[in-house]
């Protein structure tokens, strides 16, 4: 496979610069825009990336029949070393970048060969990277897999009100096994209506840690896929960052954009709480057993890792490892109470087996199902 790539840029270094808190009082400079076709991955999809060097609060709308998408940006200047224009080689989905100025308000339009819906369409920024103290970076993902807007519909919705990935699809059976007709009840108490974001850890070009028959990726990605169907069984609202095996922001990309993309989609979607499934391991490969990250940055991140490590444990599937403080990436830059589990040592011979088998994936999400519901009915109290 190969990666086709075409760029209108102020510079060779092309930024790395992410969200900043309130749009300044003088206009902002659209520094570069870029354009990648991937085909590298499946399905491929279009990437189009500006680059503003202070925050901005942009609008995105498709237009027409889906044909074209049009970024404005409000309160910003182009780069006068940026070209306006610039035409696409071979058949790509983006056949044309037109960038207009009209008084401080820029317009990136990229004309498409296939017409496209909103559900085509993700929309996140990133936050800034050190060196960078402000601007942003506006990412919008395009594939041409849904069908084509009505005639004349205009669809439109700012940076905060982005499209987020769907629900996950149900995971049969979802979890009767192992929830009695009280612990459904019990549990649709607590978790009916409630937001709530599940990250399945690595993914994609990221393995995560590897045992003798399996990988992190997988093993999360299925935990996570049984427990967001019990959630929503239940009448919660779950989504997944991932819901198959790809990285969230890109292939082989760095470990901030790719942890920053996880926790936009949490923050974007108004998510109540975060939990974050990943599997451990070590050089030790004696050690077994769970363990249970928060970080202090909300009074009810604490309650939250305890009722979830506490349910996971009444399994009787992993010894404890403790509830511990941590300052992990995902659980810093969320905006809500967010924990990481590590289920169990993939280095482990036995915690290996246990994860592998579906009867305790759907017993892990069973109780991971359960620890939501308990926090959420002793936080009303």
């Amino acid at each position: 496979m190969m990666i086709k790539k075409w760029c209108i840029a102020a510079a060779v270094f092309f930024g790395v610069i992410g969200v900043g808190g309130i749009q300044a009082a003088t206009p902002a400079r659209v520094t570069a825009v870029r354009s990648v076709f991937r085909t590298d991955v499946q399905p491929a999809f279009s990437r189009t990336v500006v680059t503003v060097d202070q925050p901005v609060i942009p609008r995105l709308v498709i237009t027409g029949k889906g044909s074209v998408v049009k970024l404005t940006l409000p309160q910003t200047v182009l780069s006068p070393l940026l070209q306006t224009s610039l035409q696409a080689k071979d058949n790509e989905p983006i056949q044309k970048i037109m960038l207009t100025q009209q008084g401080t308000r820029t317009t990136v339009a990229m004309y498409l060969a296939q017409a496209i819906g909103r559900d085509d369409v993700r929309f996140f920024s990133l936050p800034p990277i050190a060196p960078q103290k402000k601007g942003m970076r506006l990412v919008m993902d395009l594939d041409n897999r849904r069908q084509e807007a009505a005639p004349g519909e205009t669809v439109s919705w700012t940076e905060q009100s982005r499209r987020l990935p769907p629900s996950v699809p149900v995971v049969a059976p979802v979890g009767s096994d192992f929830l009695d007709a009280g612990q459904w009840q019990r549990l649709r108490q607590g978790v009916k209506g409630k937001r709530i974001c599940l990250d399945p850890g690595h993914g994609g070009s990221d393995v995560g840690a590897a045992g003798r028959m399996s990988q992190e990726k997988n093993l999360t990605l299925a935990i996570a896929r049984r427990t967001a169907a019990i959630l929503t069984a239940a009448g919660a609202k779950a989504v997944l960052t991932r819901s198959r095996d790809v990285d969230v922001f890109a292939p082989h990309d760095g470990a901030v954009e790719e942890l920053q993309a996880r926790c936009t989609i949490a923050n974007a979607y108004g998510a109540e709480i975060m939990v974050c499934i990943h599997i451990n391991s070590s050089e030790n490969t004696a050690i077994r057993g769970v363990e249970t990250f928060y970080n202090g940055k909300t009074p009810y991140d604490y309650s939250l890792a305890k009722y979830l490590h506490t349910r996971v444990l009444r399994t009787g599937v992993f010894p404890d490892r403790g509830v511990h403080s941590g300052d992990f990436y995902m659980l810093l830059h969320t905006d809500m109470p967010a924990v990481l589990m590590e289920l169990g040592f993939i280095s482990n011979e036995q915690d290996e087996k246990i994860l592998n088998t579906e009867e305790r994936q759907q017993q892990l999400a069973a109780s991971i199902a359960e620890g939501v519901a308990e926090y959420f009915i002793h936080r009303k109290k």
